[in-house]
């Protein structure tokens, strides 16, 4: 059983070394080109993850304020909350489809990684 386990695991492990060759742009992060060719609800999945980012933000920001109580929010957590409150009650599908409807306006935006390009589009209507 014990050498089943360590075969599957060095496949594992010998597949992922593969991947990370092959894919070094991976690495970087995904770009707006790359998130537009996956299907919708992976692009919703992804956004999620974008987001569940920004909340953690947030939280780290609380935590630190509560051991430092002279600290105050900095601006990132600020922004990143309005941005989050802004869209409070939308669907990652629509928001997945603000962020679609974004790049489909600026496709010079499409070369950005789609983290920083989440973060333009979804804020450009909160600040008008």
């Amino acid at each position: 059983m014990t050498t089943r386990w360590s075969h599957s695991a060095v496949s594992l492990c010998c597949l992922l070394l593969v991947v990370c060759i092959l894919a070094p742009s991976l690495a970087q992060g995904v770009d707006g080109n790359a998130w537009l060719q996956l299907p919708a609800d992976v692009r919703g999945l992804y956004l999620l993850g974008v987001l569940d980012g920004w909340l953690y933000v947030q939280s780290a920001g609380a935590v630190y304020r509560k051991r430092h109580p002279g600290a105050t929010p900095g601006i990132i957590e600020n922004t990143l909350g309005e941005v989050i409150n802004c869209h409070k009650g939308k669907t990652y599908m629509q928001l997945s489809s603000i962020v679609r409807t974004y790049m489909n306006d600026h496709p010079e935006s499409r070369h950005n990684e789609i983290a920083n390009t989440v973060f333009v589009a979804l804020s450009e209507p909160c600040f008008k």
